[in-house]
């Protein structure tokens, strides 16, 4: 059994999740996030005709060791009575009366999304809340108006220029206020078109190289990063080579490199989970160079100095940025270069090929219900050839 004194000295796991037994039925889920923080959710795990069940109840230590345990007792029961699959989602931290505030349902709002999103969503909603919308918590949820946030919130981050964090703020408001709906602490959500006061503003792509002068520039580049320590080149050749996101690249985790199947494994990317990087020869060399240069022998690939932890995602823009490269290339625009180069090379490379080696998300839903494929061998072409054009640099 587990006991309060055991889970808060729990600060570090092998791997990315780990989970803790109470009884047959209580258990803990210990996640580590890309970033190696740590999140522990309670779960009811159950079986009825042989299919097991998990459902979360919790979050510790929002709720305690006791708390769970009391919860698990009255889902015994109820299996008991029932013999039926439980229905989803305990609510925790019921509604006390007349507490309509902004800032006591917006808590209340936090915790209904624990069950629902990944860790990082989870830890920007809360970051935003923390940032602009607490600005508004004395205000009852029914007094809740446009000129009220646009006067609050809005209008500064639109003097600001931060367009694209306004339209975020609108957005998770108007979600809010749907869900202040379904609990029934509103009849009309007032701030459905709140977005529609910010300006659309221009769209800002990443700097990157100058595709007039692709070859050129990059041939300056590539002697730039190879005066630089092996750890820097290892961290930018990976990059170049894979065209992954830098939160993806600092994310990758040894158990996850396949060198007899060459393949990358990469469990989590912005727009799909589980998406496999083909490894070129060029990339394998920098894999295993990296891998021998490593400071801290943990999970990640380029682990950090600190015995849990993996380096910065901007590590690389830093390297870039002290080095003639500032707001002329960033480490997500070197990105834009691998595909820049596949655009010409299109008789070699389609179109959809060179999505899916950035993970790009190709065609609509419809078309995506249809087409499962990843083109894993198509794309293992197109990275052997981009490999092969940077060698030859």
């Amino acid at each position: 059994m587990l006991t309060e004194k055991y889970l808060k000295s729990v600060k570090s796991i092998d791997g990315s999740e780990l989970l803790l037994s109470d009884s047959a039925h209580l258990k803990l889920r210990v996640y580590k996030t890309s970033s190696g923080s740590l999140t522990f959710t309670w779960l009811y795990r159950y079986k009825i005709k042989s299919k097991v069940y998990k459902q979360r109840i919790g979050i510790y230590p929002d709720m305690t060791l006791t708390e769970a345990r009391a919860i698990c007792v009255e889902l015994d029961a109820k299996l008991l009575e029932t013999n039926e699959p439980l229905q989803p989602t305990i609510q925790r931290n019921i509604r006390k009366p007349n507490c309509n505030s902004v800032k006591s349902l917006f808590e209340q709002y936090i915790d209904f999304k624990r069950y629902a999103v990944r860790d990082s969503t989870l830890h920007k909603i809360q970051k935003a809340y923390k940032a602009e919308i607490s600005k508004l918590d004395n205000l009852p949820v029914k007094d809740l108006e446009p000129s009220i946030v646009l006067k609050t919130i809005i209008n500064r981050l639109i003097e600001e220029n931060s367009l694209d964090y306004a339209r975020y703020i609108a957005n998770l408001l108007n979600r809010f206020c749907e869900y202040c709906i379904d609990i029934g602490e509103l009849k009309v959500n007032r701030l459905e078109r709140l977005n529609r006061a910010i300006p659309a503003g221009k769209a800002r792509h990443q700097p990157s190289l100058n595709s007039d002068n692709l070859e050129g520039e990059l041939k300056e580049l590539l002697s730039m990063i190879k005066t630089k320590p092996l750890s820097s080149q290892c961290l930018f050749f990976v990059s170049l080579l894979t065209l992954l996101r830098p939160s993806e690249i600092v994310g990758i985790q040894l158990k996850n490199i396949d060198f007899d199947n060459k393949i990358i494994l990469i469990e989590q990317t912005k727009t799909t989970d589980g998406f496999k990087v083909p490894i070129s020869p060029l990339l394998q060399y920098w894999l295993e160079t990296q891998i021998t240069v490593r400071p801290v022998d943990n999970e990640f690939l380029f682990s950090s100095k600190t015995i849990s932890g993996h380096v910065s995602s901007d590590s690389m823009s830093k390297l870039l940025r002290e080095n003639g490269y500032r707001d002329k290339l960033v480490s997500h625009g070197i990105r834009s270069i691998g595909r820049n180069w596949m655009a010409f090379h299109e008789d070699q490379i389609p179109f959809s090929v060179a999505e899916m080696c950035l993970t790009h998300v190709v065609g609509n839903e419809v078309t995506r219900a249809y087409f499962r494929t990843d083109l894993l061998e198509e794309r293992r072409k197109a990275m052997n050839l981009w490999s092969e054009y940077i060698s030859s640099l």
